[in-house]
């Protein structure tokens, strides 16, 4: 570790009025940092920290907080680790313990209350000393009686419809010599959640596509290419990915090979495309979930960044048209043909009593 010009190491002098917790510290989170700061090498990785850092031991010394047995490179990132995991397995055990004692509240909106709920259950709550509560409030809006006939409208009106764009294909991959398809024959599934799982390391990346899945791999690779030729960077797939290819090349087939791809969750086209390009994005809230579900199951494999959770929709809504169209109006052609029925459809014209409009 450098140590710019003229630097002065000093620490808190053990004669000072200060809890022994404090002294214990010092020399822990001086062995912690310059350990973690430490590339490990085979000469130094059994080395004890005097003899790597002589300048930081002696300022240690000279302020009397030295400990009797200075551990070694290895052995101090052994007890990283092991103290890492042991402060993690606490905070599950207290978010466990907290989340048994909580109580939930499922409020409906509503303007009928003369003050917040939350401070009416505060003053019971005080009132009754009741110290034991710890309240949780989740707020709920609950859809009107418009709402509730618009959705059955929309369902009635969709049934056995199917997308053109975004129905799943067959493969049709140039497969190896063992005649299998590198993405589990789900190359052509379009509005996906996916998972791409490193085969060296163990790394996930979780992400999401309305293209078809093949498409947007192919567009991974791409950038991992331009990041190791060029020194593009573009999003942390190919920051991660790009450090397996560094010596080889990064070939599409080479990537391919090594990585091992599933897909999460798939929406309905019909639904889900009615909800692109607002903050309410079905498919951008699948992959939000799925990122969440892996950052708590395993956060040390997870490849994706902040950015990837909070930003905004990316994707593009389309207009589903239908086929065989009767009647067209002015704006539309019979030849628009972008929704297939999964069965043989007859246009029948019936009112609706409660709309009172042609359906």
């Amino acid at each position: 570790m450098h140590l710019k010009p003229n630097q002065q190491l000093k620490y808190l002098n053990a004669d000072s009025i200060h809890t022994k917790a404090c002294f214990k510290a010092i020399p822990s989170g001086v062995y912690k940092r310059l350990s973690k700061l430490t590339t490990i090498t085979k000469t130094n990785k059994n080395l004890p920290l005097d003899k790597i850092y002589p300048q930081h031991l002696q300022a240690l010394q000279h302020a009397g907080l030295l400990t009797k047995k200075v551990p070694t490179l290895t052995e101090q990132l052994q007890h990283n680790e092991e103290a890492k995991a042991l402060k993690q397995a606490k905070d599950n055990s207290n978010n466990e313990r907290n989340r048994r004692r909580t109580t939930y509240f499922c409020i409906g909106y509503s303007n009928i209350w003369s003050k917040p709920v939350h401070s009416i259950i505060k003053s019971i709550k005080d009132k009754f000393n009741l110290q034991w509560l710890r309240v949780s409030m989740s707020y709920h809006r609950f859809t009107n009686v418009r709402e509730i006939f618009q959705g059955d409208l929309s369902r009635k009106l969709t049934v056995g419809l199917t997308s053109q764009d975004f129905e799943p294909l067959p493969c049709n991959c140039r497969t190896s010599g063992d005649g299998t398809c590198g993405y589990n024959n789900m190359c052509r599934n379009s509005i996906v959640v996916y998972k791409v799982k490193c085969n060296n390391t163990g790394n996930v990346c979780v992400g999401n596509t309305q293209q078809k899945f093949k498409t947007r791999m192919q567009q991974h690779f791409n950038e991992v290419q331009k990041l190791v030729k060029l020194g593009e960077k573009s999003d942390s797939y190919a920051k991660h990915f790009a450090t397996q290819f560094y010596d080889t090349n990064p070939s599409p087939t080479n990537q391919r090979g090594g990585i091992t791809c599933s897909i999460i969750w798939q929406g309905n086209p019909i639904s889900v495309v009615k909800t692109f390009a607002i903050k309410n994005c079905a498919l951008c809230a699948k992959e939000r979930l799925a990122i969440l579900k892996q950052s708590r199951s395993n956060p040390q494999r997870l490849i994706n960044s902040n950015n990837e959770i909070c930003g905004a929709c990316r994707h593009r809504p389309r207009f589903h048209r239908y086929v065989n169209q009767t009647t067209p109006s002015t704006h539309e052609s019979t030849n628009d043909e972008r929704v297939s029925p999964t069965h043989e459809v007859t246009t029948v014209f019936s009112r609706c009593n409660v709309c009172l409009v042609d359906v």
